[in-house]
């Protein structure tokens, strides 16, 4: 191939490859794929600080880290909020998704699998506990300043202070009596926080409790779930277009190679 044509087939190639319906795809699903890793890492990050807190190596950390134990919970409510907020982008980013690619197929998928996951009320109870911390109050009630409720690590109700005094709480949890004086509940989330148990060893724990480790690993698996499923869909009703795709960028390799094994475009570089 003379040098002409494949300076013009590399540019052929080039704006095909832009062009192309997989192209398109890839561009909308690029911001949807950002927002799953951001969820995925603040998710990982929040699991992370939980399961220092039960290593029992809080007070080393706090010491080389922190200039006082109050300031990791303060981290945690960070994390928490971060996760929350997360799970919001998530869901809005995947409506912009849908729009833009405006495939009726890949939407009844959606709206199915939507409806599936929705079936666990633990998904309405993150999205509605998002909508808590960031316009009522952070939802935490655990803090170096203690509790009304001691709870094992176990999660086994210990102890209810004395009115006006307080107690460490042993686990990370919501504590319920809290959580229901907002009114911004949707009904499955009520429904939720109603009959949440914590279940250890195969049997439940204290009812006053929703236990923070426990949602957020239900929550996840779930969503990770679901998004693996929605992507897989999209590679099986755009496989052609991928296909095309890739053999579009494979040309373009090889137009690439042979200009470099080329002298005259050789050539060429060492005068530029």
């Amino acid at each position: 191939m003379e040098k002409i044509n494949l300076s013009e087939r590399y540019f052929e190639l080039q704006k095909e490859v832009g062009n192309s319906e997989a192209a398109k795809i890839i561009r909308i699903k690029q911001n949807l794929e950002d927002s799953l890793f951001i969820f995925k890492k603040n998710y990982e990050e929040l699991k992370e600080v939980i399961e220092l807190y039960y290593s029992r190596k809080l007070e080393k950390w706090a010491n080389e880290n922190r200039k006082n134990y109050n300031d990791f919970f303060l981290e945690f409510q960070r994390y928490f909020h971060n996760f929350l907020a997360s799970v919001f982008s998530l869901i809005e980013h995947s409506t912009v998704f849908k729009k833009d690619l405006n495939n009726k197929q890949l939407n009844d998928f959606y709206e199915l699998a939507l409806k599936e996951l929705i079936s666990n009320k633990c998904i309405a109870f993150i999205k509605d506990l998002r909508i808590y911390s960031q316009h009522y109050k952070l939802p935490l009630t655990t803090s170096s300043r203690g509790s009304t409720h001691l709870i094992s690590p176990e999660g086994k109700l210990m102890a209810i202070a004395e009115k006006g005094k307080k107690m460490f709480l042993g686990r990370l949890a919501l504590l319920k009596e809290e959580l229901t004086k907002w009114g911004g509940w949707s009904k499955d989330s009520k429904e939720f926080i109603s009959k949440y148990r914590l279940i250890i060893d195969s049997g439940p724990v204290t009812p006053k409790i929703i236990d923070v480790k426990d949602i957020i690993e239900i929550y996840f698996g779930l969503t990770e779930k679901f998004y693996s499923s929605f992507f897989k869909k999209i590679n099986e009703l755009y496989s052609s277009s991928f296909k095309q795709y890739q053999k579009l960028r494979y040309e373009m390799n090889d137009v690439i190679k042979l200009m470099e094994n080329n002298p005259e475009f050789q050539d060429h570089n060492r005068m530029r």
